[in-house]
């Protein structure tokens, strides 16, 4: 990689004004970056962004008028999961940057495509995969680095979503082919293989529907998923969207030199199994800025980080494929992309 190019200015634009607004703030106050255009469906809210910037910015109701229009390097895909796809392979055939909120796509066939088109015209795609951002969750990753944990043999997590009314009624409720995984515990499954630093080789995944029976939520709101690595280890993972718990993401990872449990405020870690042995750590005295990883999704593109690209269709893939072993009921071998 080239060191980032300090007076490179990328024009940017944000497509969907929701969590896009995030992305926008960003764009704002990145010193490489240059907000020109935002993009809503919803005029409502492209009044509402109007009224609160006084930036020299230009709205737009249409997205393909907002790409046509603008001369831009890198645009945010913020809107519904279904749009992804769509909005995602225009910008690619414009030889437009890409930082999508999750996930990218649903589907193989549709993953291959944007995959192909990266290949094309050597661009890059990134999500925002905001867990990352969370600099505990960044500790931990740099002590498995340094090999504090010894090898890594097993990771258990579960995504809580804690938010039941947002699922039942809303946007979620009315996408055909909305994903609990992808939707949610893509978050997590990042990182934990973010943590493990290890190739998938198979998934298996059963999933349930309980607490949203009689509502207008029609997908399972459970699952739970099995991860064998390459190396032999193994992960379980939960997407669990019923649970009456809090919005929370609780984890554990075991090595052979060292444990750790973390539940809602607080991460246990042990060396060994006496209870003396406990070290508790207060999680909440470290940031969580939600911005982080699109600021370093900017720097990427500046890099033109190939490899982080690539991650993300293997990330994508091993959720596509628990979407699809909750289907066949069989283990899956989950498809590797290669550069």
């Amino acid at each position: 990689m080239v060191n980032i190019k300090k007076n490179k200015i990328l024009n940017c634009a944000v497509i969907g004004l929701g969590v896009g607004e995030r992305h926008a703030s960003v764009y704002l106050k990145h010193s490489n970056t240059r907000l020109v255009a935002v993009c809503d469906i919803n005029k409502k809210k492209i009044n509402s962004y109007k009224n609160n910037h006084t930036n020299k910015i230009n709205f737009y109701n249409n997205y393909r008028d907002m790409i046509v229009n603008e001369d831009l390097e890198l645009v945010s895909v913020a809107s519904y999961d279904e749009a992804h796809f769509e909005q995602i392979i225009f910008l690619l055939e414009n030889k437009i940057n890409v930082v999508v909120e999750k996930p990218m796509c649903l589907t193989f066939n549709n993953l291959d495509k944007i995959f192909k088109l990266i290949k094309k015209y050597r661009v890059n795609i990134y999500s925002n995969l905001t867990l990352r951002g969370n600099r505990y969750f960044a500790k931990i990753k740099n002590d498995i680095s340094l090999e504090k944990y010894g090898k890594i043999f097993y990771l258990s997590g579960d995504y809580i979503y804690g938010r039941i009314g947002k699922i039942i009624k809303g946007w979620r409720s009315e996408t055909p082919n909305y994903s609990i995984i992808l939707g949610g515990a893509i978050h997590l499954i990042d990182l934990l293989l973010w943590f493990n630093n290890k190739r998938v080789k198979s998934i298996l995944a059963i999933a349930n529907k309980s607490r949203t029976q009689n509502t207008n939520f029609k997908h399972k709101d459970f699952s739970i998923m099995l991860i064998k690595f390459e190396d032999n280890s193994i992960a379980k993972i939960t997407a669990n969207f019923a649970s009456n718990l809090p919005h929370r993401h609780l984890f554990e990872i075991h090595g052979t030199k060292k444990s750790l449990f973390m539940d809602y405020n607080f991460s246990y870690t042990f060396t060994k199994p006496e209870i003396k042995n406990l070290k508790k750590i207060d999680i909440k005295k470290y940031i969580y800025d939600k911005e982080f990883i699109i600021r370093k999704n900017v720097d990427k593109i500046l890099l033109n980080d190939k490899e982080e690209t690539l991650y993300q269709f293997n990330l994508m893939s091993v959720c596509l494929s628990a979407e699809k072993s909750i289907k066949s009921g069989k283990w899956e071998r989950v498809k590797k992309y290669y550069a």
